[in-house]
């Protein structure tokens, strides 16, 4: 972090988060870090919901969303803001098509299979 304020005295200064070089690279990878803890939780509930019913499937899925984590945070780190989206992206369909496939099951069994 870094004051960004005109007057060095100012009572309340504006404190930003420094973006540039190798500070920077460290606050985007730790960024990206924090981003995966707070979506994991969800993302595990679902595969061990959905292993139980379509084991390969979700293993698949699984290996999509790993791969996207990591994609997102080398590119975060790395390139900022944007390149990241190609790793965002599969952790995205790969999550939301985890989710589909549990509503799905869910779904089928409350039908009867």
């Amino acid at each position: 972090f870094k004051i960004d304020d005109p007057d060095p005295e100012a009572k309340h200064p504006h404190v930003i988060l420094e973006d540039a070089g190798v500070i920077g690279k460290y606050n985007r990878a730790n960024r990206s870090l924090f981003h995966f803890n707070e979506h994991v939780s969800f993302f595990v509930l679902n595969v061990v919901m959905a292993s139980q019913v379509l084991p390969v499937e979700t293993f698949y899925l699984v290996i999509v969303y790993m791969i996207g984590r990591v994609l997102h945070q080398v590119l975060y780190s790395v390139g900022g803001f944007g390149p990241h989206a190609l790793g965002f992206g599969f952790a995205l369909v790969s999550g939301a098509t985890l989710e589909m496939m549990n509503l799905r099951i869910f779904v089928a069994f409350r039908e009867g299979w």
